[in-house]
């Protein structure tokens, strides 16, 4: 878990809380979003300061880690995926999935059993790449449709640069008058407005000495993007490709095709263009690369790839679906590690 600040310092999110409380009234919910976004700072400042009527249960599940009846009760699960990936795996026959999947079902059950409960799902890798894995051909189960999901974002512009302005102050960075505006634009531009590298940007920037102007922050984020000891630790949004993309597809030929090559092919594309790319042109790159002929499974991976927050979608004039990536800053990093 990255370094949390203190709920008192969390900046931008009040308004987001505040509508997921109101949601809270009625529903249990699940929490998406990339990486370093924020999810377990929201959910760190709620458990904080609960909203009138709730007691807080906050339980980060990456290690394995009668209430009172005049309150609701509010469950939060940090990393609930990495768990049930864990408990999936301690063995290789069906049983440890289907535990894994019965927990999930219990929970539910237990929701629906109580009505002043409510829980809160969150973790870095996507729910629903650990159910499909997990269901399979056990169970027909549904244990989370009935939390929807909120999408925790990144900060909003003001905010964001409220923040920047913040913590460049607290690491005393020295900028002149007439740079600060644009420094600030300038970062924040740089890091999509993200706290986590809004924190990080600014931390390095405390290293220099002298004014700090725009081409520093420049060369500050290129140099953490490009460096070896990734200090972002970027190589994530790679590596976890073999997490979410397990299976193959068998081309023309019969050859196995890994959905996770199919995958990063997909993206090495998408990192080279400044233009959303419509599914026919996807498909386009990825026949160029393997011969396959089911434009459907391209179809499902651009969906994935949009639910895991590699890319976002929208429509065009046509009302035609397109994607790009969803953060230029990840989108930068990928194609500074691919060569491409």
């Amino acid at each position: 878990m990255a370094r949390q600040v203190g709920p008192q310092n969390v900046v931008g999110r009040d308004k987001l809380i505040e509508t997921i409380w109101k949601k809270l009234e009625t529903r249990s919910l699940q929490f998406t979003a990339e990486r370093r976004v924020g999810k377990t700072t929201v959910m760190t400042k709620m458990a904080a300061e609960p909203k009138a009527g709730y007691e807080v249960l906050f339980m980060d599940l990456e290690g394995l880690c009668e209430h009172q009846k005049d309150k609701k009760i509010l469950l939060i699960f940090d990393e609930l995926p990495y768990m049930l990936q864990k408990i999936a795996s301690l063995s290789e026959s069906h049983e440890s999935r289907t535990q894994a999947l019965t927990l999930l079902g219990t929970l539910r059950l237990i929701r629906q059993k109580y009505p002043n409960l409510r829980m809160i799902y969150a973790g870095s890798v996507g729910l629903h790449h650990v159910v499909n894995d997990l269901k399979q051909d056990i169970l027909a189960s549904q244990p989370v449709n009935d939390m929807p999901l909120v999408e925790i974002r990144a900060l909003h512009h003001s905010d964001a640069i409220h923040l920047a302005s913040k913590l460049l102050s607290d690491e005393q960075v020295d900028i002149s008058q007439e740079n600060q505006q644009a420094v600030l634009e300038k970062l924040v531009h740089l890091t999509d407005a993200v706290p986590f590298y809004i924190h990080a940007v600014c931390s390095k920037l405390g290293e220099f000495d002298g004014p700090i102007d725009v081409e520093r922050v420049e060369q500050t984020v290129r140099q953490q993007l490009s460096s070896d000891q990734d200090p972002w630790e970027m190589e994530h949004f790679r590596n976890r490709l073999g997490i979410y993309y397990k299976g193959t597809i068998d081309d023309v030929s019969g050859k196995p095709l890994r959905n996770e090559d199919i995958a990063r092919t997909i993206l090495d594309h998408m990192a080279t263009v400044s233009e959303p790319q419509s599914i026919d042109q996807a498909w386009a790159v990825v026949k160029s690369h393997f011969q396959i002929t089911d434009r459907n499974h391209i179809v499902e991976l651009l969906g994935s790839l949009a639910l895991d927050h590699y890319l976002v979608d929208d429509l065009d004039s046509n009302d035609k679906k397109r994607y790009l990536f969803r953060f230029p800053l990840i989108q930068r990093w990928w194609k500074l590690a691919q060569g491409l």
